[in-house]
């Protein structure tokens, strides 16, 4: 695995990701800087997943994060099937990255399932959302058992 502060791919989603606003629904001024963004943030986040690579749980992070954004910003412009197809990566890579019970696969299982819904398949969004709800639920149980 190459050292992340010096790996070029690192380096380059780490700057993607300081660049990239976060909000996208309900922010049409940042859309402009999402567009500029887009191909960049394609090209970075498809070299994490070449096949003999072993990108470390930063570079994971960084393009996950990212593909998800994206997707968030394709969904707003409409382009329904290529946010889906990014929101299925994003979730592929928090997967395998932290397990299926972590809190930001629930995040990314949502917006998934917003955008089947928007796809009009409400019958795909439904078990997205209900394993969504079942891990938010399972991580505040959590929480409320260790500050007793």
């Amino acid at each position: 695995m190459p050292d992340e502060a010096v790996d070029p791919l690192a380096v380059a989603l780490r700057l993607l990701r300081a660049d990239a606003p976060a909000e996208i629904m309900g922010a049409p001024k940042d859309w402009p800087q999402w567009a500029v963004l887009l191909p960049h943030v394609l090209a970075a986040a498809g070299h994490a997943g070449h096949p003999g690579r072993q990108p470390g749980p930063a570079v994971m992070n960084d393009a996950s994060w990212l593909l998800d954004r994206a997707g968030t910003y394709l969904q707003v412009q409409a382009q329904l099937t290529d946010a889906k197809t990014l929101l299925e990566r994003a979730l592929a890579i928090e997967e395998a990255a932290y397990g299926p019970d972590h809190p930001d696969v629930g995040i990314r299982l949502n917006n998934l399932a917003q955008v089947l819904q928007d796809l009009g398949d409400p019958a795909g969004a439904r078990p997205l959302q209900e394993r969504a709800l079942a891990i938010t639920e399972a991580v505040r149980s959590a929480r409320s058992r260790a500050e007793q």
